[in-house]
């Protein structure tokens, strides 16, 4: 959980719902405050302090709230604390954007969106498979390209603390 776009001052967005308050309207205060909540717990995990902001992605590969219209369950029942679930999302819509793009970076792009921060994000994506290529000990680059956009690999670390400390996973 890693994108408050459209809560954060300074950004937007487009897909719905872009702020808490559509989030809201539309789903009601429950739902909105339990997906704040899990946000807050990533945000623990990161040694960050709670915020009331909604985020806008989901589990290790960020499944977008936009989806929340057509497949609610996977939000509701915090379907992001099982890995496996998390990967069939992500696979089956990277194959989505793969067949309308027609090439990885571009499907890559476009699973992350269509602006700058989408195409900085392609290419850390990018240069992080360059790096995994190369192998263990490779004189690779290892440096990120300078954004504000935090990606890699610390993130996906989180994923065993969150299944194995009852307190942070689903209650």
């Amino acid at each position: 959980m890693l994108d408050g776009s459209g809560d954060v001052a300074g950004t937007s967005r487009n897909a719905f719902p872009a702020t808490r308050k559509l989030s809201a309207a539309h789903f009601g205060d429950d739902f909105t405050e339990l997906l704040i909540r899990e946000g807050n717990k990533s945000r623990l995990l990161r040694g960050m302090k709670p915020w009331g902001k909604l985020y806008k992605g989901y589990g290790p590969f960020q499944y977008d709230l936009q989806y929340s219209l057509t497949d609610e369950v996977f939000f509701k029942e915090r379907r992001w604390y099982d890995v496996s679930k998390c990967v069939d999302k992500c696979v089956g819509e990277l194959e989505v954007k793969y067949k309308h793009q027609g090439n990885v970076p571009e499907a890559i792009r476009a699973y992350n969106g269509s602006g700058p921060r989408a195409r900085a994000i392609r290419q850390q994506r990018l240069h992080y498979a360059e790096h995994l290529a190369a192998g263990p000990g490779s004189k690779s680059n290892h440096r990120r390209n300078n954004t504000n956009v935090i990606w890699g690999p610390t993130y996906y670390l989180d994923i065993p603390t969150l299944t194995a400390n009852s307190s942070i996973g689903p209650s």
